[in-house]
């Protein structure tokens, strides 16, 4: 009985710690100026709390004594700041909320594919890192957004083509807007962006958009060829 008692005591005593582990990785505690949410204090707390292998509302244990809750957090979205700890380089996918979807049919938010798989060192990649969420390429895609707000925003039948697409991020909601995409990346062949494509557009968009491998060692003739 007395081992039975220990045992279960470090075993209240280990979650415990887990509890406080977990909130003290995941949550800072000053408040931003900007009104948005200060989720995460580093980028590997956002695979610990939302990860979906945990449940569908991903690790309760970061949930639990905060005000903080999986939708609130485990997405990139106007109301929060995830966008500091981009990129998210053991995701297999990411949830973005769209400030305002413009195709009628569209859901208010895209499920961007990643590669985990692809490998990065400092900010130098393989050919290279094309298959995360890059800041620059989320930064584009907000853009585009408040783009469309503006008068004369309008991208019906305009042509967009973005160099380096990666997960085609920005180029999705420039088609989302009206505009004829072209996508073009070095790493176009192995499926990525078309399954961005096809997991986010409605399929009368989906025509708007073409995808080309560019090998940038080459001339850039070469390619086209």
């Amino acid at each position: 009985r007395g081992d039975m008692r220990a045992w279960s005591g470090g075993l209240v005593l280990q979650g415990l710690l887990l509890l406080v582990w977990a909130h003290t990785l995941a949550f800072g505690d000053e408040p931003r100026g900007d009104g948005r949410i200060s989720c995460f204090a580093r980028a590997h707390a956002f695979s610990f709390c939302c990860s979906l292998e945990s449940g569908p509302q991903g690790n309760e244990l970061c949930w639990q004594r905060t005000n903080f809750s999986f939708d609130l957090c485990c997405t990139l979205a106007p109301w929060n700041d995830n966008e500091r700890l981009i990129p998210y380089l053991t995701e297999p996918w990411l949830l973005v909320v769209l400030a305002s979807p413009r195709h009628r049919f569209h859901r208010p938010w895209l499920q961007i594919y990643q590669d985990p798989q692809d490998r990065v060192e400092g900010q130098q990649l393989r050919s290279v890192g094309s298959g995360f969420l890059w800041r620059g390429g989320y930064q584009l895609l907000r853009w585009f957004e408040c783009n469309a707000d503006l008068q004369g925003g309008d991208w019906s039948g305009k042509r967009y083509i973005e160099f380096g697409a990666g997960v085609g991020a920005a180029g999705l909601v420039a088609a989302l807007n009206g505009a004829r995409v072209t996508m073009v990346d070095a790493d176009a062949g192995r499926g990525l962006l078309a399954r961005n494509v096809q997991a986010n557009l409605p399929v009368d968009l989906q025509s708007n958009v073409r995808i080309c491998q560019l090998n940038w060692s080459l001339p850039v003739a070469t390619s086209l060829q």
